[in-house]
């Protein structure tokens, strides 16, 4: 079965001087990291410091392939989406200064998941985000999952966002019914330098969870 489903969507929130509000970890995040998700969602900062004007229009379209054979199986999942924005002043998160510039539209962002199996244990995923300016891929990303159940799986990313190369490796794997080991590894292909490690063990019962984990990472100075 093929279901087809484009979307046009609309967003307003006002927009309020918010300078004199202290700025802790809040950071731009829509242009240089562009996806499906946060295109729909609306959402510009990572953090609660600023809240973004809007009076937007978004345009996306998702087309699945699902099995039917097999009851909530996609085969295969297409999103593309862009952002039309109708006032050129944004909400800003520059230390006292309430506004500033941005052109009229978003980055396209498009993704292709592939199961490859008959389960979706297996899957592959393609991500880009596209800049029609300056008629280029500003990011892609290429994944493979395994996922034998949420407890037991592995996955390996590589980004590029031709400044840099990254590659992302994450799994668990059970000890018994209750425990599982966990671990992640974020490595800079560019420079060889390993930014993120973590490693642990979690407990988990019916009415209680704990987790054990050690983390390491390189900030910037």
């Amino acid at each position: 079965n093929r279901q087809i489903k484009p979307t046009i969507s609309y967003d307003y929130t006002s927009k309020h001087k918010q300078s004199n509000i202290p700025l802790f970890d809040t950071s731009d995040t829509i242009d240089s990291l562009v996806t499906y998700g946060s295109l729909l969602s609306g959402e510009r900062y990572s953090g609660i410091d600023r809240i973004v004007n809007e009076n937007d229009i978004t345009l996306s379209l998702q087309a699945s392939y699902i099995d039917s054979d097999i009851p909530n199986n996609s085969r295969l999942d297409f999103k593309i989406a862009q952002r039309y924005y109708g006032d050129n002043e944004v909400v800003s998160d520059i230390a006292n200064t309430n506004f500033e510039n941005r052109r009229g539209y978003s980055d396209i962002a498009a993704s292709v998941e592939i199961s490859l199996d008959d389960y979706e244990r297996l899957t592959s995923r393609i991500a880009v985000q596209y800049d029609p300016k300056a008629s280029k891929i500003k990011k892609n990303d290429l994944s493979i999952i395994y996922k034998h159940h949420p407890r037991a799986f592995v996955s390996v990313k590589h980004s590029d966002d031709n400044s840099s190369r990254t590659l992302n490796l994450n799994g668990a794997y059970p000890i018994n019914n209750k425990m599982h080991l966990f671990g992640g590894i974020d490595k800079s292909l560019s420079s060889g330098i390993i930014n993120k490690q973590t490693s642990g063990v979690a407990y988990e019962d019916c009415c209680w969870s704990a987790r054990l984990a050690h983390f390491k990472e390189i900030l910037d100075s």
